[in-house]
């Protein structure tokens, strides 16, 4: 089966050519690469054209919106040449490992092909020289939409949609100001009544460097940072994104997620007692329990 690989770049020269290569080692071969550069000023574009010129499979170069990163996807997943089919979604700086396609297209081909479908992994973190780090966390709670209203569960990095899940994607569009592109597609698949399948196995390694969008969620720098999301707002300001897009995309929403999501966007409109409440009783949660007391503290205080 035929996979479009969609990839951002900006700037992206230091780590690309580890990442393309990765691509050429793939045990699957059917595939095509779509590009999305955001404006680099560096040799990014030349060595994608490079690349195109020396691999069989077709490397398509366009240009992005020039509004980040999750724009840039949006566009990539909306774009009208693309067409129908599983889409599976890349960082530049990443390095895929050889069964990530095919582990994906396994998975994918046990499910119904007419229910939006997204599969994504775990990865293993490395340092800029591609140094093991550790994994990424553990995901012991499973996929939900009511676990998608306060976080993403996986990278896109790791992400693969079927042709349903892509269709849904572009039924969205891709004029949505929401904060991350995979958080949006988590939100949007469980929103619709699709399955999110999430396998712990690592699918690439995922290098952490100073240009990170956003770095490891592991160790406490990364709980430090967290923390300081949810003082600054930053988190509430990315669920309102969150929020309003999914307004903008009611109808395809379906009836059961609508009623969580009407009862959510009114438990946040409350405060103190009230709001934890109704989000217990709602039974939204995060990962960990840590994670989800901290939630509902946020709730409760107007800070998620």
């Amino acid at each position: 089966m035929h996979v479009q690989i969609v990839m951002g770049t900006w700037n992206s020269a230091r780590f690309l050519s580890e990442q393309l290569e990765s691509f050429s080692a793939q045990q699957h071969t059917d595939w095509s690469l779509w590009v999305s550069d955001d404006g680099s000023s560096d040799n990014t574009l030349e060595m994608v054209r490079a690349y195109a010129e020396s691999v069989p499979q077709d490397v398509h170069l366009i240009e992005g919106p020039r509004k980040g990163v999750a724009a840039n996807f949006l566009s990539l997943l909306c774009h009208p040449d693309l067409q129908s089919g599983p889409v599976a979604m890349a960082d530049h700086d990443d390095v895929w490992l050889p069964d990530k396609l095919t582990r994906a297209l396994d998975t994918l081909a046990g499910q119904d092909p007419d229910r939006p479908i997204l599969y994504c992994t775990g990865s293993k973190v490395v340092d800029a020289d591609l140094q093991d780090l550790h994994p990424s966390p553990a995901r012991p709670r499973p996929p939900s939409f009511r676990n998608a209203l306060v976080q993403t569960i996986a990278g896109g990095n790791t992400m693969m949609l079927n042709a349903a899940g892509l269709a849904l994607a572009r039924a969205a569009g891709p004029e949505l100001d929401v904060p991350f592109h995979d958080w949006w597609l988590y939100l949007l698949v469980t929103g619709a009544g699709g399955t999110v399948i999430y396998d712990e196995r690592p699918s690439l390694l995922y290098r952490q460097h100073q240009g990170n969008m956003r770095g490891q969620n592991r160790g406490l720098a990364a709980r430090v940072d967290r923390l300081s999301e949810l003082l600054d707002n930053r988190y509430k300001h990315w669920i309102d994104a969150n929020l309003a897009a999914l307004a903008d995309c009611v109808p395809l929403l379906s009836e059961e997620t609508l009623k969580i999501f009407e009862e959510f966007a009114a438990c946040r409109k409350l405060s103190g007692v009230a709001a934890a409440r109704l989000a217990r009783r709602l039974s939204i949660y995060r990962q960990s329990w840590l994670e989800t007391q901290i939630i509902l503290f946020a709730l409760a205080a107007g800070r998620a």
